[in-house]
């Protein structure tokens, strides 16, 4: 009955024992003049760096980092771009470029038509004199440009005029609605690793919260025991 205490002193060692076995080191890398320690706590399995050195004028000096894993990053990236609101701005964005496809794809022979002849004029109206003529990034220039103004628009059927109009128009389109849609997937990336890291430091808190509150309350326990026992022992 007098050693009670010997328990709490093993269980008071093996928490110091799991305390300095904690973090696994793995290999150092130097990029843009910072080393760079790869480490992984083995309480939670997560994945960090430890920076040091100098880059860009700030100085690093052991500042921890955790490393999301791609895969959790796709799993957390997929449940919110599956959110309500995004999902249907996401739906939107996709019916709407169908619709721009299918706009394209109507107008897409008066285009080439409305381009072909504007090559033709412009083909036409330069002096073939002028060495520049035979400059490629030229004859290109002159073809945007009477394309933009519309030089040539008195001299081309009007039905060929809107088809190239409706064209340019969707194509304008598709490009804007692609850029929407690839901003919303990577928002949705950059906040499930933002997500994924701030709860890699939570979870690295109440770990060590745990942690210190069982070896405070072994360390109370053994205390109180070996207090107990030497009363004991004094008294008999």
């Amino acid at each position: 009955m007098r050693w009670k205490w010997i328990l709490p002193v093993v269980l008071c060692s093996l928490l110091l024992v799991f305390w300095f076995f904690r973090w696994e080191h793995g290999p150092t890398q130097t990029e843009n003049n910072l080393k760079i320690l790869h480490l992984k706590d083995r309480w939670t399995g997560q994945p960090w760096v430890s920076v040091y050195g100098k880059s860009n004028g700030k100085f690093y000096s052991g500042e921890m980092k955790p490393i999301p894993s791609p895969e959790s990053i796709a799993v957390t990236k997929t449940k919110i771009l599956n959110k309500p609101e995004i999902s249907k701005q996401k739906q939107d964005l996709e019916n709407e470029i169908t619709r721009l496809k299918e706009e394209i794809s109507k107008n897409e022979a008066g285009h080439k038509e409305y381009v072909y002849l504007i090559i033709a004029k412009v083909e036409r109206d330069t002096d073939a004199s002028d060495w520049r003529s035979h400059l490629v990034f030229f004859k290109d220039s002159k073809v945007s440009d009477a394309i933009s103004t519309g030089k040539y628009n008195s001299e081309i059927p009007e039905a060929i005029i809107e088809n190239h109009r409706f064209w340019s128009y969707a194509n304008d389109g598709l490009g804007k609605i692609n850029t929407q849609l690839y901003t919303l997937d990577y928002n949705a990336e950059k906040q499930a690793e933002s997500e994924l890291k701030t709860w890699a430091w939570q979870a690295g808190k109440i770990a060590t919260i745990i942690w210190a509150i069982l070896f405070l309350s072994l360390l109370l326990i053994t205390g109180r025991k070996i207090w107990r026992n030497n009363v004991v022992v004094k008294k008999y």
